[in-house]
């Protein structure tokens, strides 16, 4: 428990009972009376558990505000008692008002705050007054885990009672062979109320279909997927428990167990698909029982691609995310390290908390659960990410068509880019290492998003990433244009305040090699962020005033372009940024107030390097050098043009 600093007359002054509390005290106590009393004691070693709990009745007593309609006896509880009781009647309070379940919910989860404040309180009071010692450190940890454990309990009654029509489960999976073998594996079951009998009734149905013949290969590579779908769909069901009504307690987060780590079980060489479905949900249909993942990987060497497609809904969130990626690809850990390094930074500022003031302290707990929940599903968006890329290097190893696709060309200029960029001392690199990597990937070419929203808080966020290469040869040459692009979106809002955060990076490199050597090297590196914000001012008497927008943007670009001809090597680079802020002040539609700022700075600069004097008063040799050069451009604009 975190204690409170607080001095004594502060609580004298903050701890008397609410108006509208019920009396609910022990012998009519009042907590002065109470603190004086503990005031007086001898050494924390030697007070009762008794004192210890009459203070806590007291802070419990204090956190609670419940109509006086809505009556707890003036039965002697313990501070146990009294807290379920006083969460029983709180929540009480709520039907009695016929609340939807979202109003409940958010009781519920106050109800939480308000117990663990209570104990924090009385640990930090009992600290103030020199009263806490091992045996109250020890009463109060062990009291507070048994009043979690029972509101547990209830929170679980009351998703059953909201869901006593029954609980569904479902799940099926498919597996398709290489050699066009189908295996489909389905069970469901249901737990639901007999109005006639009044009793409980489970049902179980499993169904295991096999169209076709397997065979040993196949048996195998069929047993090891069904090993990790397996975990997969225990912890599916184990989470649904508690994915209705998003729970209180920290160690429960929807989601968080999750993983679809049995995806690199999936032996290309025999099998050509996966599809599972999983879901359970509670009676009545309604949205925070709702708990389901749909997931479809299909590998197809014919069409050379392969495909993720995965929903996860739980509750009030909804996860969706799609890998499109090439089947050939070898393994780059330095640009894997690099997309994956890139990625969390785009959903880091996404996923950062906005506009927390004005928020309750039971909303600010939701955003940060569901900002949790985003965080769990973008690691399996991650995690499917890189085993899509290990599954074409896999393939690349065994597939003749690789051959083609790497050493035909791209395999060479990209590792002797690579040596340029990072090796040879002649060469400058201008690009921001922390963004989009230099160079060019080896990695699989891929398109892949990546969304999450919520519908009880309006929380969007999406994420677009991809990468696109060509090759080309012409003569003499051999080239490779390769696109990497990152995109995020996302929008918050507050009450009537919203907040949207876009921003975008784009990397291009085009690169030439003639022979054994680099003879051309064009990069360019361009970024994009943008924050608008809506702030609705309200005067003193809550009377709507104006509307504040504000927008600001910030843009940049590095390029950089090398030639190397006859020992000549002619870099010329540029960098330019601009930065934009506007306020506008709105009084219904009519613009009242408008400023604007803005920063731009450029920087350009041309290097030579080499021997000149060949080219001193030689216009022959000029003349051949310039149509050199022209060449080279020609042939590297027709590879750029190919990725178009």
């Amino acid at each position: 428990m975190n204690g409170i600093s607080l001095n004594r007359q502060s609580l004298m002054n903050s701890l008397s009972p609410k108006p509208e509390t019920v009396s609910v005290s022990r012998s009519n106590k009042s907590l002065n009376d109470v603190i004086n009393s503990l005031s007086t004691q001898s050494p924390a070693t030697s007070m009762s558990d008794q004192s210890v709990d009459d203070l806590l009745v007291s802070q419990i007593h204090n956190e609670f505000t419940i109509t006086k309609g809505i009556a707890i006896s003036n039965y002697e509880y313990s501070a146990e008692e009294l807290a379920i009781r006083t969460v029983v009647s709180h929540q009480n309070e709520g039907l009695a008002r016929n609340e939807n379940s979202d109003q409940l919910l958010n009781r519920l989860d106050q109800s939480a705050a308000n117990i663990r404040n209570a104990y924090s309180n009385t640990s930090a009071i009992l600290a103030d007054i020199g009263q806490l010692g091992p045996n109250q450190r020890s009463f109060l940890a062990s009291s507070e885990q048994r009043v979690e454990r029972t509101m547990g309990s209830y929170q679980e009654a009351i998703y059953r009672h909201q869901n006593e029509d029954g609980d569904k489960n479902r799940f099926s999976l498919t597996i398709q062979t290489q050699e066009g073998d189908t295996i489909t594996i389905s069970f469901s079951s249901a737990q639901g109320n007999d109005e006639e009998s009044m009793q409980t009734v489970d049902t179980f149905k499993l169904a295991y279909e096999v169209d076709g013949e397997l065979s040993k290969e196949e048996h195998a590579a069929l047993n090891k997927m069904l090993s990790g779908v397996g975990e997969l769909a225990d912890d599916f069901f184990a989470d649904s428990k508690h994915a209705g009504y998003a729970t209180f307690y920290e160690a429960r987060q929807t989601g968080n167990d999750l993983n679809i780590d049995f995806l690199s079980d999936f032996d290309n060489a025999i099998l050509s698909g996966v599809d599972l479905s999983f879901s359970t949900s509670g009676g009545g249909g309604d949205s925070f029982t709702q708990h389901n993942l749909d997931l479809s990987y299909q590998f197809d060497s014919l069409s050379q691609n392969q495909q993720l497609d995965l929903e996860f809904q739980s509750g009030l969130k909804q996860t969706d995310f799609s890998i499109d990626m090439s089947v050939f690809g070898k393994r780059d850990e330095q640009q894997l390290k690099q997309y994956l390094a890139v990625m969390e930074q785009s959903f880091e500022q996404n996923n950062e908390l906005k506009n927390t003031a004005g928020r309750s302290e039971s909303q600010q707990s939701m955003d940060k659960r569901f900002q949790q929940q985003a965080s769990s599903d973008f690691s399996m968006f991650k995690s499917a990410f890189s085993t899509m890329s290990e599954q074409a290097n896999r393939y690349s190893q065994i597939a003749t068509l690789a051959e083609q696709e790497f050493n035909g060309g791209r395999a060479l200029v990209t590792e002797l880019t690579k040596q340029t960029i990072t090796n040879d001392p002649r060469y400058t690199e201008t690009l921001d290492k922390n963004q989009l990597g230099a160079g060019i990937s080896g990695l699989a070419d891929f398109s892949a998003q990546f969304n999450f929203n919520v519908d009880l808080i309006e929380t969007v966020q999406s994420l677009d990433i991809s990468q696109k290469t060509t090759n080309n040869a012409n003569g003499t040459y051999q080239g490779v244009s390769q696109q990497k692009e990152i995109s995020g979106d996302s929008k918050k809002r507050s009450g009537p305040d919203s907040v949207r955060q876009q921003h975008k990076q784009e990397y291009t490199v085009n690169a030439a090699i003639e022979g054994n050597t680099l003879v051309g090297l064009n990069q360019k590196h361009n970024k994009m962020s943008e924050q608008k914000t809506h702030q609705y001012v309200f005067d003193d008497n809550d009377k709507f005033i104006k509307v504040m927008t504000k927008l600001d943007v910030e843009q940049s670009s590095d390029e950089s372009n090398i030639k190397l001809i006859q020992g000549l090597w002619l870099e010329q680079s540029s960098k330019e940024a601009e930065k934009t802020s506007t306020e506008v002040s709105l009084n219904g539609d009519i613009p009242t107030g408008v400023k604007r700022t803005n920063n731009y700075s450029h920087q350009q600069l041309t290097k030579l390097i080499g021997d000149l004097k060949p080219l001193i008063d030689n216009e022959e040799t000029i003349e051949k050098l310039n149509k050199k050069h022209r060449s080279i451009d020609s042939f590297m604009n027709n590879t750029a043009d190919k990725l178009i």
